[in-house]
């Protein structure tokens, strides 16, 4: 019995943590399908949104719901201009430069961060409490329910984009057929720029939530993009 309770508080971590990797490996898919384009460098995205979980709830202590409004906002608007400059002219021109340039932005991403933020890890509060919650023998933070949670409330609320909005069905029209969409009226390009912010600022939320556990610092993203980005690999 004893050996059966463990295997299960093992499996309930597991679901907790594979419940950030879920996150961020969407973020990949999503840019994938729209624009047959992986960035390589959505882990340094995640990193970003440690780092200003750091600053907003650690230092500035502003609510977790304006800190979350905060990190979609910026991260989807660094990822529109980033989109613009480091994406889309490769993509333009059939050329699979992208590849480093995402990578590239990455790097620059975690300079920058060590020059704003330090190389030290940074502790952000848990958002909802550090004392465990027991469910019988079974116990988890309340962030690691709270990951759960907001990763299945994300997972809904893409799923009623995608099927239930004049936006996510053009997001489809794209994915199947660039070429045909652009036949229908759907403008391409802008469907390209909001996958590829949409991604960044996904990936941004995972580092939000995953700050409290991890700790903060510029090398956060690193692994965490490139065990996320087995999933997605699987998927092909």
């Amino acid at each position: 019995m004893t050996s059966l309770v463990f295997f299960l508080q093992v499996l309930l971590n597991g679901i907790a943590t594979g419940a950030i990797y879920a996150l961020i490996a969407v973020g990949y898919s999503v840019t994938f399908t729209t624009m047959r384009v992986l960035n390589f460098g959505l882990g340094m995205w995640v990193m970003l949104g440690g780092m200003m979980a750091y600053t907003l709830c650690a230092v500035w202590q502003v609510p977790v719901v304006v800190a979350l409004v905060a990190v979609l906002a910026a991260l989807g608007g660094i990822g529109v201009i980033a989109e613009r400059l480091t994406v889309r002219p490769f993509v333009r021109v059939g050329s699979e430069a992208w590849v480093m340039s995402t990578l590239a932005i990455g790097l620059l991403f975690i300079n920058a961060a060590e020059l704003v933020w330090g190389r030290n890890s940074l502790r952000v509060p848990g958002f909802v409490g550090q004392e465990v919650v027991r469910f019988g023998p079974f116990g988890l933070y309340p962030q690691q329910i709270l990951i759960i949670g907001c990763t299945i409330a994300i997972f809904f609320a893409l799923e009623h984009f995608y099927y239930r909005t004049l936006t996510g069905r053009a997001f489809r029209a794209v994915a199947h057929s660039p070429e045909v969409a652009s036949l229908m009226g759907i403008n391409a390009g802008r469907v390209f720029t909001q996958s590829y912010a949409l991604a960044c600022a996904m990936g941004g939320v995972a580092g939000l939530l995953v700050a409290p556990i991890t700790l903060a610092d510029p090398q956060m993203g690193t692994v965490l993009g490139l065990k996320a980005f087995v999933i997605p690999i699987m998927q092909l």
